[in-house]
């Protein structure tokens, strides 16, 4: 089996996965996001570079203008159509874009904390009035930066901020299996990202944390994913889906070998793909 992987760094998860590839006699490419080109003509559509693969690992279009994005992730739809691209980047999409992302959320059924997305003030201070404690989130922002409490004021994606002790839950998604839990715990901190300083250990993996992981990835498509969870006294809520989510800390508490299981998953033909 060959399998291409796309990515803009080369990371400590990157090395992992091609070391289990090459352990399961796996071929490798590898490739950057924006090598790619798509030719239309003489009543032929054609990806240049061609990806001679079984698969694709797709780690997501790296950074750029708002227009590199675009060409990058909508050729990527165009491979998908003929060879798996994992995660798909429709569902990449649907879970870089926070908004996007709570209201499927929502609309799938799953507890999302109160969310105000707003484009005038005065609608902010009425969110402020009612909930007092109130946090604001770029749409595309990652791994906890950018996010702040708020007193007033202020417009964008706006969420109540719910009271977790500076602790809360990711779990590891791959295909229609949750590896396990942990909990991140950075005290007297609005985040908890293990980028962000926070420290990881094992969290018991019961049914409704299951349940909520499984359906918050099909909800966005996603097929490997971390799941962000938050517990109050009121219950538990998905705060986000990452779809292409680091695991080092994860792995180390944990013990689980990740790269093991999303090679696995390539190995057996990424049955969840749609």
């Amino acid at each position: 089996m060959r399998i291409a992987l796309v990515y803009t760094k080369r990371t400590w998860e990157i090395e992992r996965i091609e070391e289990e590839m090459r352990r399961g006699g796996v071929e490798i490419e590898r490739y950057y996001p924006s090598e790619f080109s798509l030719k239309i003509e003489e009543g032929e559509m054609k990806v240049l570079p061609e990806i001679q693969a079984d698969a694709i690992y797709f780690r997501g279009p790296g950074k750029g203008s708002w227009e590199e994005t675009t060409i990058r992730m909508n050729i990527f739809k165009v491979i998908n159509q003929s060879i798996p691209v994992v995660n798909s980047p429709e569902s990449i999409e649907k879970c870089t874009d926070k908004m996007e992302a709570t209201i499927r959320l929502f609309l799938s059924g799953i507890p999302v904390p109160e969310t105000f997305i707003v484009q005038k003030e005065d609608i902010t201070e009425e969110f402020l009035k009612k909930y007092k404690k109130v946090i604001r989130k770029p749409l595309f922002g990652s791994k906890g930066e950018g996010i702040e409490m708020i007193k007033r004021g202020g417009t964008g994606y706006l969420q109540k901020y719910i009271e977790h002790g500076g602790r809360d839950i990711r779990t590891f998604v791959v295909g229609d299996e949750v590896l396990g839990a942990v909990c991140r715990v950075r005290k007297g901190s609005l985040v908890t990202n293990v980028a962000r300083g926070g420290r990881t250990e094992v969290c018991e993996l019961d049914e409704e944390l299951r349940d909520l992981s499984i359906l918050s990835a099909r909800a966005l498509g996603a097929e490997i994913c971390g799941v962000d969870i938050v517990e109050s006294k009121e219950g538990r809520y998905v705060i986000e889906v990452n779809s292409s989510p680091s695991w080092k800390g994860f792995q180390s508490a944990t013990k689980i070998n990740v790269a093991s299981k999303i090679v696995e998953y390539f190995l057996r033909g990424c049955p969840e793909h749609k």
